[in-house]
């Protein structure tokens, strides 16, 4: 089994990345083969909207590594998205945008996603990004293991040791071996 986790976090030491590595790390002391992702450290620009993957193709045409980021998800079995829940300049939003020809193709219907967010401090902000994401792999036929979300996770560029946390992380990972028996 593989499974690719993706961030969509601009800094390296976040609340995003902290969660995202310990699932990471979790997953692989499981015996599970994982990737751990970052979008910031591809050239994905924002969807055009040329329509080209509807009319002549079900690939996306735009010069982009989006052609290398496809073809991670579509050799993973489980697809992880780690995404920090401030919206501007949100490489999250880049990859939503890029998942068109996947929607048309079906190329992922079938697989496991999982979402991870750090809490907001603005009341309702955590669960629009879960909504999102929800309504994203419902259109891409995904489903749905469950999401992780974590106040602050991240002190003084320690990991802070939050027990409830590291219980997310275990049934987090024993759903992902029982979705591949």
């Amino acid at each position: 089994m593989k499974v690719s986790i993706f961030t969509g976090s601009i800094k390296e030491s976040d609340n995003t990345i902290a969660l995202a590595k310990q699932i990471f790390n979790g997953l692989s002391k499981s015996g599970i083969t994982c990737e751990l992702i970052n979008i910031k450290d591809f050239n994905i620009p924002p969807c055009e909207e040329c329509e080209e993957c509807n009319l002549i193709t079900d690939i996306c045409l735009q010069i982009s590594d989006m052609p290398t980021v496809y073809k991670k998800m579509e050799k993973s079995e489980v697809l992880i998205f780690g995404t920090p829940v401030y919206w501007l300049g949100n490489e999250k939003h880049i990859l939503l945008d890029r998942f068109k020809p996947f929607i048309i193709n079906k190329r992922l219907s079938g697989k496991k996603a999982a979402l991870i967010s750090p809490k907001s401090t603005i009341k309702g902000d955590s669960s629009t990004s879960i909504i999102e994401f929800k309504r994203l792999f419902k259109a891409l036929e995904l489903e749905y293991l469950g999401n992780i979300t974590a106040d602050n996770y991240v002190l003084d560029d320690e990991q802070k040791e939050d027990k409830p946390i590291h219980s997310f992380i275990r049934d987090l990972t024993y759903r992902i071996l029982e979705s591949s028996n």
